[in-house]
Formats: structure tokens, C-alpha cells, sequence
């Protein structure tokens, strides 16, 4: 797959169609990256059960979609059949990289190079968090009505309350990459 090493979506989804668990395959080659499905016990189901995406990274399950973060925007895959139903495109995209949704259904999107995370309401795609508190946002979890990511420019973790979005930072961690975050 290029070099680039995959990434999984995380343990099982009880009651999410099709979907045990998925891994992204994301080669530099525009269009080339691809999502495995795989089994709980983590045998390989479907090596390339959905193709043609522009280098996906993040993941993230809504009900019965699966939500891959590519290029451009993020893609709309149905877990059943693997079908993209739709892609959101979000405009000024530099390298966008990981997703969080919250409780309801609002979907995050960190860009690692524009310094910025989007928030995606229904159609309605905008920066949400943007400036000198956000430096190469990557690792995003939605946990207890805040959003945290890993902001690498600064080496912590940082969060932002869903309803005001105000800021505040968590802890400074050691040098590397912060990413994958989870609860």
C-alpha cells in the first residue's frame, strides 16, 4: 500500500450492517487508496471492498453509513454494500485527516495543514475551529460535550465545548505524532 500504514476504525459496531470493523489503505496515488472490511477476530473479509478514494485516513460509523475522510471532503459509504452514496466536499481543503461525530450526528474533521477542524451540520459544512489556538489538528474524539484533539503544532491535547467552542488545553505531550484518539 505505498509505505503508508493502514488505519482501523476501531472495535466492532454492534448492530451496524455489513461492518465488523474497517481499515483504511491510503497510498499516495490520488484515487488509489482503498477501505478493507474485515471480521471481528480480524481476518481479512474484503481486501478492497471500497475503492477509488483519494488517500482515505479517518473513519467514523453513523448508523448504517460509514464515514471515510478523504482529499477533499468526507464519503458517504454505505455498510451493507460498500456503496458511496454521497461525498461531502469541503472547500479549502488542505490535508484533511482525521473524524469525530457527536451525539448528534454532527460530524468533525481536523485539516493537519489549513489548521483548521470543520464542522459538518446536515449540508452545511464550515470552519468551526480555526487560528493560533489550533496548530496541526489531527486525532479527534468527542467525549462528554467537548471535542479533544491532538494538536501537534503545540505537542497536546487540546479541547473546545461543542456549544461555545471555547478552548482550553489538556496536557502537553511528549514528542511524535498525536493521533487515534479514543475514550
Amino acid at each position: 500500500s505505498g509505505g503508508a500504514q493502514p488505519h482501523p476504525l476501531g472495535p466492532r459496531r454492534p448492530g451496524v450492517a455489513g461492518l465488523d470493523e474497517a481499515v483504511v489503505h491510503p497510498p499516495g496515488a490520488e484515487g488509489a487508496g482503498f477501505i478493507s472490511r474485515v471480521t471481528s477476530n480480524g481476518a481479512v473479509d474484503q481486501l478492497t471492498w471500497v475503492t477509488g478514494l483519494a488517500s482515505p485516513t479517518g473513519l467514523a460509523v453513523r448508523g448504517n453509513h460509514l464515514l471515510a475522510v478523504v482529499r477533499t471532503g468526507v464519503v458517504d459509504i454505505d455498510t451493507a454494500t460498500g456503496e458511496i452514496l454521497r461525498t461531502h466536499s469541503i472547500p479549502g481543503a488542505k490535508f484533511l485527516n482525521d473524524i469525530a461525530l457527536d451525539r448528534d450526528g454532527i460530524v468533525y474533521v481536523s485539516d493537519s495543514r489549513a489548521n483548521v477542524i470543520f464542522r459538518i451540520k446536515g449540508e452545511t459544512v464550515e470552519q468551526w475551529l480555526a487560528g493560533p489556538e489550533v496548530s496541526q489538528p489531527n486525532g479527534l474524539l468527542v467525549d462528554d460535550g467537548r471535542l479533544i484533539w491532538g494538536n501537534n503544532g503545540e505537542r497536546c491535547l487540546k479541547a473546545a465545548s461543542l456549544k461555545t467552542g471555547e478552548i482550553a488545553s489538556l496536557i502537553l505531550m511528549p514528542e511524535g505524532t498525536i493521533d487515534g484518539l479514543a475514550s
